[in-house]
């Protein structure tokens, strides 16, 4: 055998040894097709007959879900990702996706199993050797039993808080860095954007089965380590406590600078205290929950839920890019029912006028059609 072909097989050989068993992951999510646009960009025919069997159903990519294995929490840095096996419904067939997984840390060094050194250090997914069959069913996959109707796989909460909180702490440090230094953050790049991207996790939180009342304390936990890093962005710079009144030129000049990441951070907390209000009206239906403490307790979080909807409202009434202003309204009309249950009768009325002067501070009309939808359904609530 040449040097070359000793070289070839070396390579290849290292390839196949160093490939990670993405089924040994356990848990799986879901992912629209639009996710998986840098795995099929890998195949100028995979592309091709997905744009056909697009094109055959009258379908958008946004209308196709697709199934994949779900990294854990525990994974520090890879948590809530999506990778392969993938399986995508068109309707009337089935796009199964395979592809040789390959996860490596910084230095790019691969690991091929699951131990705690992997779920610490790896930074990277890659996949390559794509092949791919259409079907009329799922398969055989785990998760295609569980989306043709078994019953969902009960979330890892503590996994997935562990991991927000882990990327917390870490945007933390670096926030009190920057500030130290006279520097202002920069959420574009990793590993800042990653961090953020963990914390506010939208995508992870949709993938989510229905609430139940067992959930509150990892939900309750996730959402304010979520509400602390968005107060920690808002009120950057700022020496604690931050006055409302006297640090409002600080506070202005970072809700301008970071308007894009209110948003994404308004919107998560929305949809996720949305959540919590589910889990905690399912909570207080046990007997034995409704004590008067439990009750009074409960009270005042109805109350907090609509501080929280009035700090929403008031972020779009004082101005936004309409784009940001459509993901914060599309997140309230999503969960217009949820609020509509807890929003008290009594701060209706207040809600009511504040949405009503964000409605009329957006000249959006697909903003104005979201603030709409909880309008009608307070207006409907007992």
């Amino acid at each position: 055998m040449t040097l070359r072909l000793v070289l070839v097989a070396l390579l290849l050989g290292t390839s196949s040894a160093l490939a990670f068993d993405s089924s040994k992951l356990i848990q799986f999510g879901t992912l629209p097709l639009d996710d998986l646009t840098p795995v099929i960009a890998k195949s100028a025919l995979l592309q091709k007959e997905i744009s056909k069997a697009l094109s055959e159903d009258n379908k958008e990519p946004a209308d196709v879900r697709c199934l994949g294995m779900r990294f854990p929490g525990p994974w520090k840095n890879l948590g809530g990702l999506r990778v392969s096996p993938y399986a995508c419904d068109f309707g009337a067939k089935w796009l199964r996706i395979h592809a040789t997984v390959r996860i490596t840390d910084r230095h790019g060094r691969a690991f091929e199993t699951i131990t705690a050194k992997a779920m610490k250090n790896a930074t990277k997914v890659r996949e390559t050797n794509l092949n791919w069959e259409w079907a009329t069913e799922c398969g055989a996959a785990a998760y295609c039993a569980w989306y043709v109707g078994e019953p969902a796989p009960a979330p890892d909460g503590t996994g997935i808080v562990a991991g927000v909180k882990d990327a917390a702490n870490q945007l933390q440090l670096y926030l009190d860095y920057a500030a130290k230094t006279g520097g202002r953050p920069d959420f574009s790049k990793p590993p800042v954007s990653d961090l953020f991207a963990r914390i506010f996790d939208l995508r992870e939180l949709a993938a989510l089965p229905p609430p139940k009342a067992s959930d509150l304390p990892w939900l309750l936990d996730w959402t304010i380590t979520a509400d602390g890093t968005f107060k920690s962005i808002l009120y950057f710079g700022i020496a604690p406590p931050a006055d409302l009144i006297a640090d409002q030129a600080a506070i202005k000049r970072n809700a301008t600078d970071y308007e894009d990441q209110e948003a994404v951070a308004l919107s998560f907390i929305i949809r996720i205290s949305a959540r919590v209000t589910r889990a905690s009206f399912l909570f207080m239906e046990q007997p034995a929950q409704r004590t008067t403490a439990r009750l009074e307790g409960f009270t005042k979080a109805r109350a907090g839920s609509a501080e929280t909807m009035l700090g929403a409202l008031v972020t779009i009434a004082q101005g936004m890019k309409p784009a940001n202003a459509r993901l914060l309204s599309a997140a309230i009309r999503d969960t217009s029912d949820a609020w509509a249950a807890s929003i008290l009768p009594g701060d209706r009325p207040t809600i009511l006028d504040v949405l009503a002067k964000a409605s009329d501070a957006s000249k959006d009309d697909e903003t104005r059609r979201n603030l709409a939808a909880l309008g009608a359904a307070l207006a409907d609530a007992k």
